[in-house]
């Protein structure tokens, strides 16, 4: 159960960490803060959005330069500094990102639902919806056995089971079993395979690999 816990855990950080190299999204949703003439219906509204992985919902119910006051699911109040939302730089692309912001309300406004993680020493940090998402499978090297099973971010989000479930090309996963074919047959690592076109004919006709990128 603590590999499972741990799988899960450090799954969740590595695709935080990479939707957030990319760039903030922006707000999850935008509130009419006058539309709601209590506190508690403010508080019923943020009910409405589920806690997914670690990412808490929250308003802001107010921001400057130096500080936000957000409001959480939970009915506590949260205040955030620039340090703890300066890593959002606006998303252009997924190549692309604006500069780095220099006013807290340059992120954060009144009436922005956002998502919020408590890092405990470092306290509530904003954060946002990985949109990429991924598995992980651990595994006993000695026995095959599989120690712990991760199929996405969260299973609230999305049941399906990236792990058992998805379909795709191997990619790079394939290397290491084309490598010991090789070395079976006689090559070293410091074989030399000439990298050019080459149309192969098979019973369903010509393939003509190619590398991802088109080029040789």
């Amino acid at each position: 159960s603590e590999a499972q816990k741990n799988a899960v855990e450090v799954l969740r950080e590595q695709l935080m960490s990479y939707d957030q190299r990319h760039g903030y999204r922006g707000a999850e949703n935008k509130l009419n803060l006058s539309d709601f003439k209590t506190h508690d219906a403010l508080v019923a509204e943020l009910a409405t959005y589920t806690v997914l992985g670690n990412l808490q919902p929250a308003v802001v119910l107010e921001s400057d330069a130096k500080q936000a006051r957000l409001l959480l699911n939970t009915d506590d109040e949260i205040t955030l500094t620039l340090a703890q939302v300066e890593w959002a730089r606006h998303f252009v692309n997924a190549d692309k990102r604006g500069s780095k912001p220099t006013r807290v309300n340059d992120v954060l406004r009144a009436g922005d639902i956002v998502r919020v993680r408590n890092q405990d020493e470092k306290g509530y940090q904003l954060s946002q919806l990985p949109r990429v998402t991924g598995a992980t499978v651990l595994l006993d090297a000695k026995d095959g056995a599989i120690r712990a099973l991760t199929g996405g971010f969260d299973y609230t989000q999305s049941k399906f089971n990236r792990a058992v479930q998805a379909r795709r090309q191997p990619g790079s996963s394939f290397k290491p079993f084309l490598y010991a074919a090789a070395f079976t047959k006689g090559y070293t690592p410091n074989s030399i395979v000439n990298d050019a076109p080459i149309t192969i004919s098979t019973a369903s006709g010509s393939w003509t690999p190619q590398n991802y990128g088109g080029r040789y």
